[in-house]
Order: C-alpha cells, then structure tokens, then sequence
C-alpha cells in the first residue's frame, strides 16, 4: 500500500473510508508531499487506525506510481532515502537541510525483502505523484549521478498533465538524456519537455 495506488473506481470505498460519496477516487499513502498540493481534494480517513495513514484523492485530481530506479553510481545510494518536497515553481530551490515534517522521506531496503528478485530491484524507490505539479527530489545532501531511470504506471493517458522533477545535485550539467525504453533523445539543458 506504501507504494500502490489505488483505483477506487465505482466509489465503493467512499463510505467506508469517511461516510461520504464519491464517485470514483484514488487512495494513496499519506505521504507529505501530496496534501501540501491537495489539501481540499486529498482527504485523510474518518478512522486513521484502520487506513493506515492513507488519503482519498477525489476524482478531480490523478495520481500515478513512479519509480526511481537504476542509480549509477549506485554504492552512493545504498540505505538514502528519496527525499521529496512540493515546489510551487521550477525556479524554487529547496536546502536540503529544511525540516523533515515538509517534506516525504522513503527507503528502499527491497533487496532483503523476501521477494522475487526478478520483479524488485535493490535501489529502487517507487511512490505516488499527483500530476500536474513539480516536486524537488534528492538522496543525502544531493548525492550526485550520472544516470537514473524513472518509470511511471503504464496506464498514462496521453491527454494527462505530466509531473516535473527538479533534482538536487552539486555538478553542473551540460547535457542530459530522455527516452523510452529503446533509444534516448539527447537534449541541452536549455530545451523544455512537453
């Protein structure tokens, strides 16, 4: 669930959650940075116990599973927590150092979890995002990488707004790679993505 979105699709859960109706809703874990954007359409349950610190977003948000995956270098990485903030604009810059009750912290210990191997990497952090917003992300004080893969729920709809990550990092890039799965598209700094 710590990771997971849920589809409410008919509204079924919506009684049972916090006595009102819905039509359809997601339910997400309450991390920090989705009801600093969502305070009025992201609602905690009438019964914390039982939801373990969850939030139903209504329908008039969305909210999409993305992976973080894939660091390189990736001994850097081993026992950092992700740690993202909500920014209000691309310009804003977050210190690392804020405190943490603004922004959500997530560990990725899977790789002693009693899994599959095949379906769970190590070093891979996967949480809720809502759309439509910019989060500011990093690992430590800004850990430094040279590669990172990003994956998000397959079921994307095309006319979905996207979700803006700003990193933190010390060096300074000049160039930076986005693409599918198969081939990359080699971008300056300087080039938006729609």
């Amino acid at each position: 669930m710590k990771r997971d979105v849920i589809y409410d699709i008919d509204g079924s859960l919506s009684q049972i959650y916090d006595g009102k109706n819905r039509t359809s809703a997601a339910i997400v874990q309450g991390y920090n940075h989705i009801p600093k954007y969502a305070t009025t359409v992201c609602l905690p349950p009438s019964n914390l116990l039982n939801w373990d610190n969850s939030l139903m977003c209504d329908s008039s948000v969305s909210v999409r599973r993305v992976a973080f995956t894939n660091p390189v270098n990736a001994r850097l990485f081993k026992n950092q927590g992700i740690k993202i903030a909500p920014l209000t604009n691309i310009t804003q810059n977050i210190d690392p150092n804020i405190s943490t009750s603004l922004y959500t912290t997530a560990y990725t210990h899977l790789d002693w979890l009693l899994m599959d191997p095949k379906k769970v990497r190590p070093n891979t952090w996967c949480l809720p995002f809502l759309t439509g917003q910019i989060y500011n992300v990093w690992w430590g004080l800004g850990i430094d990488f040279s590669q990172m893969a990003i994956f998000t729920t397959p079921y994307f709809p095309s006319d979905e707004k996207g979700i803006i990550f700003k990193f933190n990092y010390s060096q300074v890039r000049e160039t930076f790679h986005v693409g599918p799965l198969r081939g990359q598209l080699k971008l300056s700094s300087f080039n938006y993505i729609s």
